[in-house]
């Protein structure tokens, strides 16, 4: 399956709903430099007065569009990379990010206040089976799913929310791998 393929099979499955990608600048040095290149629509998830001495190890939220090119680029060679997961839902960019960011701090049973990576593949894949319904439902707030890549280049697990809680379904082939040079 070609990239073009990919992508246009993407828009089409998520038809009516907006599909971003959280990139994480921490874990590939070359996302920023993507974003700045390729211009799509994208911010920090940190705040205006933290983004600044972060810029380089953000998370940024990224708009993603049928026939971009920054649309292309992510939705193959970042399957099996711990530095993006993929959302859709039916809310704005901004409304997408009010709600995200109320996840980057977290307190610990000791109260002490911490980052939380949930935007981390890695990260994801070990908390949201660990949630409540409760708590499932309030991380997913308006995000209708969220998909995840695996350790395998040509997986993907697909996370949405049910009555029953949450489900988890693995989506295989979902790209060919990418060479080796290929980062975000």
């Amino acid at each position: 399956m070609t990239q073009a393929d990919t992508t246009t099979r993407w828009f089409q499955e998520l038809a009516g709903l907006n599909l971003f990608a959280i990139l994480d600048a921490a874990r590939s040095p070359s996302v920023l430099e993507n974003l700045e290149a390729l211009k799509p629509r994208f911010a920090s998830l940190y705040s205006e007065k933290d983004e600044a001495p972060l810029k380089t190890v953000a998370p940024y939220l990224v708009e993603l569009e049928e026939g971009t090119p920054m649309g292309v680029l992510l939705l193959e060679p970042g399957w099996g990379r711990p530095w993006s997961i993929y959302i859709a839902t039916e809310a704005d960019f901004q409304a997408l990010r009010r709600h995200l960011r109320r996840f980057l701090i977290v307190e610990d049973e000791q109260g002490t206040k911490q980052y939380f990576r949930f935007y981390d593949p890695r990260v994801l894949r070990e908390y949201l089976p660990t949630c409540t319904p409760e708590e499932l439902k309030d991380f997913y707030g308006p995000i209708s799913a969220i998909f995840c890549p695996t350790d395998d280049v040509r997986e993907l697990i697909a996370y949405n929310m049910s009555e029953d809680g949450l489900e988890k379904r693995l989506i295989e082939d979902v790209a060919s791998p990418p060479s080796e040079g290929d980062s975000a």
